[in-house]
């Protein structure tokens, strides 16, 4: 599971709003936005993010392509196709004419570490940190696709459990990057702790 709380985009509208229904007959909009990501070597490819909202949070006329927008409120990621898919369910939606585009929020991440070591390094400043990567599994029609996520853990403690195939849930500030032409995801972890998975 990768949600981003308390998200807040800043993007251009790709896909005009329009009205459809749920699996149970209620209304909805249903639009979408996108906004350039930038990797470290410079290299930049478009985030696309799925939106979809109350009727009253929006209006189809106004919500055209090309039109700019700031939205706030919660996102899932999931993997399809080997594509990063975003699904945001803004709890505010504000029209503007300027504005950078931007995105930020607190990543929340439950899933497993991979088969490397976790890794402690220092900083120029002599900061003790752990650099690891974990993994969230999205399965459809029993194909397991897999969004890797590269954590940072500052002034670790109780890191113990920190080791290869270990479950975590974790949260942090997160910054989407480009490597290879595909949408990665960083996090500077402020808590992490064992995932104990329910069994059913």
């Amino acid at each position: 599971m990768i949600k981003i709380e308390e998200l807040k985009v800043c993007a251009t509208i790709n896909r005009a709003a329009s009205v459809k229904k749920d699996k149970k007959g209620a209304s909805y909009l249903s639009c979408g936005v996108v906004l350039p990501i930038t990797g470290k070597n410079g290299e930049t490819k478009e985030l696309f993010i799925n939106v979809m909202m109350a009727p009253s949070k929006g209006n189809v006329s106004e919500l055209t392509v090309g039109r700019r927008v700031n939205l706030a409120g919660e996102m899932s990621i999931q993997k399809h196709n080997g594509k990063t898919c975003c699904y945001l369910r803004p709890e505010s939606v504000e029209l503007t004419n300027d504005g950078t585009d931007a995105i930020e929020g607190v990543l929340s991440f439950r899933g497993k570490l991979g088969k490397k070591d976790v890794e402690l390094k220092e900083d120029k400043n002599g900061k003790i940190f752990l650099v690891f990567s974990a993994f969230s599994v999205d399965k459809t029609k029993d194909v397991a696709e897999f969004t890797w996520v590269n954590f940072l853990y500052f002034d670790p403690q109780n890191e113990d459990f920190l080791k290869p195939g270990t479950y975590i849930d974790a949260k942090g500030p997160v910054q989407f990057g480009v490597y290879n032409d595909a949408i990665t995801l960083d996090c500077i972890v402020s808590e992490v702790k064992p995932w104990v998975l329910e069994k059913k």
